[in-house]
């Protein structure tokens, strides 16, 4: 039987290590600050079984900046991303590559936490995750 209850505190946390990353980054530039994931949505139960997430214990979606972070694209836009920063920072781009290959995606760490959950994390468009029962 899947743990729905904590799969849905774990993923409340990571979303919000998201959000203190951000807001850390833009205090330290002197940003306005504006919630990076404003437009992510979190589909359980009853929700899910009135929306096209039908059969899905659990859905996020996301479509503005939220896609950034949880998208099956998110790797690829980072690397193009860090490519970047690198190039007008004057930083070597393999270094940063090696320091950033240590760290889990948000998305690796949603699977992980789906599978200690007994869920099983599915692509549903470039815009949405469902989590379906094992």
């Amino acid at each position: 039987m899947p743990q729905v209850a904590k799969f849905l505190k774990g993923v409340n946390k990571i979303l919000d290590g998201i959000r203190d990353g951000s807001r850390k980054v833009c205090e330290e530039h002197d940003l306005k600050w504006d919630d990076p994931l404003a437009d992510v949505r979190i589909l359980a139960g009853d929700d899910c079984k009135r929306s096209e997430f039908q059969g899905a214990e659990v859905a996020i979606t996301f479509d503005g900046a939220g896609y950034e972070y949880l998208s099956m694209n998110a790797e690829e836009d980072w690397a193009c991303e860090l490519a970047s920063a690198a190039e007008e920072f004057g930083v070597d781009l393999e270094t940063v590559r090696k320091a950033d290959a240590k760290q889990e995606t948000h998305r690796e760490r949603l699977d992980k936490l789906a599978d200690a959950c007994g869920l099983q994390m599915e692509d549903y468009a470039s815009w949405a995750i469902c989590f379906y029962k094992k």
